[in-house]
């Protein structure tokens, strides 16, 4: 993880979770908008894209899920 990275935004916090569930939380776009708030609202857009809304800027977003459940990562 590259955290000079100006595009990045990283944040940590004990949660009382396994991590297995904690990951399919984190995988439903339906649930995005509650722990990435440039993705709120997320409807499937075309293909593998959803279409949302940041409420930081109230600006159109669109963006892809890409999900390794070998190694819980998520981009």
């Amino acid at each position: 993880m590259n955290l000079s990275d100006s595009y990045c935004h990283t944040a940590t916090l004990p949660i009382a979770a396994s991590a297995e569930g904690a990951f399919e939380f984190m995988t439903n776009t339906e649930m995005m908008g509650q722990w990435a708030f440039g993705s709120w609202g997320l409807e499937p857009h075309k293909g593998d894209t959803y279409k949302g809304y940041s409420l930081y800027e109230d600006l159109e977003v669109f963006c892809r899920l890409s999900v390794n459940r070998d190694i819980f990562q998520i981009d």
